[in-house]
């Protein structure tokens, strides 16, 4: 990923890097958040770059469920992205490390979202007994927009009134 991130077609004096990592109090976590300040040192970036930590607790874990870590820490990140002077907010996964073009192909789109496709990962694939060979993207496509909330509270508010009446 740093290599990635380095290799990024961007003026660096424009990028902050923000790493998020949840500790989970143990020994593994610590290491693994010792070996990262180590790596982002020796990786001379050229950029701004912090290492946000998350400290989930079981409360955590039961109110966001499996991807806990993962809440906790775009939480994070996009609480540091609102309180800076930020113009943009690029969210990459760990396993997702960005060509060299990324930044540039998805600001010139102009769009106030855009992303690019992802694949699935492998144990996700095997988890729902799907054809190992083939890649599935990882994407969402809304089915509605905002305006058309504005219909359907209509509509369900005729369907309630109409049974009530009827």
């Amino acid at each position: 990923m740093l290599a990635s991130l380095r290799n990024v077609d961007y003026p660096k004096d424009r990028i902050k890097i923000v790493f998020a990592v949840t500790h989970l109090g143990d020994k593994q976590s610590e290491n693994f958040l010792n070996r990262l300040r180590k790596l982002v040192s020796a990786a001379n970036m050229q950029c701004d770059i912090d290492i946000k930590v998350t400290y989930p607790v079981l409360t955590d874990m039961y109110r966001w469920g499996p991807y806990y870590a993962v809440i906790m820490n775009l939480h994070l990140m996009r609480l540091d992205f609102l309180e800076g002077d930020y113009t943009h907010f690029w969210l990459l996964g760990g396993d997702n490390p960005p060509t060299r073009r990324s930044l540039k192909q998805l600001l010139k789109i102009k769009a106030d979202i855009a992303s690019a496709v992802i694949n699935q990962r492998r144990e996700r694939v095997k988890q729902f007994k799907l054809d190992e060979s083939m890649v599935y993207p990882v994407y969402w496509k809304y089915i509605w927009t905002l305006n058309d909330l504005d219909e359907l509270q209509e509509v369900y508010y005729q369907l309630v009134h109409c049974s009530r009446q009827g």
